[in-house]
């Protein structure tokens, strides 16, 4: 196995704890979970990423970034509602969480792309553990880019090491980064009983 680059080395370190904190509050480990509970959990998923999605993908990007692929991931998840029975109506009650800690600028988008980017790889993993199990809801999240997804993550990698050259833009990053993954923890994976 290659050592990983500077940039992506500093992300791991940096956001390791907010990292394992997210992982412990995922509910996909507790016996039963079920449908419901898979739709409960992306439609909070939804409304964390919109915010994410709406600063992150318009943004300008380096030339050699996959772009195209990569935009409107809460299609995906509304995807899966619907399969789940919900109603345009329904999806339209579904409020973005505000939890983004400003304007993002380029090192900053960077980290806010490693926890989006970063999730379509557990997601795959997801899906092999509960495909069979969750039939017949598409799991359309949890697909992520499908065949794609790795090879979107090598080039997401490529991109992230020439962008984030120095210290100071690896520290913003992570910093970014680590907001978005404790955001994810508070809104998505640990929220408040009821809801």
């Amino acid at each position: 196995m290659s050592t990983a680059s500077p940039a992506l080395a500093r992300l791991r370190a940096g956001t390791q704890a907010s990292h394992a904190a997210l992982e412990a509050a995922l509910p996909f480990a507790q016996a039963g979970f079920s449908a419901p509970h898979y739709l409960r959990h992306v439609a909070r998923v939804h409304c964390w990423l919109r915010p994410l999605e709406a600063v992150l993908w318009q943004a300008d990007w380096p030339a050699a970034l996959m772009l195209a692929p990569r935009r409107d991931k809460v299609r995906w998840i509304e995807a899966d509602l619907m399969a789940g029975g919900w109603t345009a109506a329904d999806l339209a009650t579904l409020k973005a969480v505000d939890w983004l800690p400003g304007s993002p600028g380029p090192a900053a988008r960077f980290g806010l792309a490693y926890v989006a980017e970063g999730a379509t790889l557990g997601a795959r993993h997801l899906y092999r553990r509960h495909a069979a199990a969750l039939t017949p809801l598409p799991l359309r999240w949890w697909q992520a880019y499908g065949e794609a997804t790795a090879p979107l993550w090598k080039n997401f990698l490529t991109v992230l090491e020439d962008a984030l050259p120095s210290e100071a833009d690896r520290a913003e990053a992570t910093r970014w980064a680590a907001a978005a993954f404790d955001a994810f923890r508070l809104h998505v994976a640990a929220p408040a009983e009821g809801s």
